[in-house]
């Protein structure tokens, strides 16, 4: 079984074990989409989703946080789906598509090695 198919029998027994429809259910949607387009990703997905603190159930926390940081008024708030992405990136390590198309044909430039 390769990697990423190790993280998607993962990321579905963490789904199992919560309600349905719940918003983690969905971040784990979410992150098996990211990966089917960025299949590089998985070795580190695998490895994150095996510690403590790196669950989709962890990752929605950090998706509420932003939600919670951002309520005008009310008791409802919307995460756009890019801003979403963003956040699950961002706790998973993974790059955005841009940055690993860069990083492959070696055009990243560090200003450091300018110096």
């Amino acid at each position: 079984m390769n990697e990423m198919q190790q993280a998607f029998d993962i990321i579905r027994q963490q789904q199992a074990k919560l309600p349905e429809y719940s918003p983690a259910v969905m971040v784990g949607h979410q992150l098996m989409d990211l990966l089917k387009m960025q299949p590089e990703a998985a070795g580190f997905v695998l490895h994150d989703l095996q510690g403590k603190g790196m669950g989709i159930a962890d990752c929605e926390q950090r998706i509420k946080a932003w939600a919670d940081e951002h309520k005008k008024s009310g008791s409802c708030v919307c995460v756009p789906p890019d801003t979403a992405e963003q956040i699950i990136r961002k706790f998973y390590g993974i790059p955005a598509p841009e940055e690993t198309k860069q990083r492959a044909l070696g055009l990243a430039i560090n200003l450091a090695d300018f110096l």
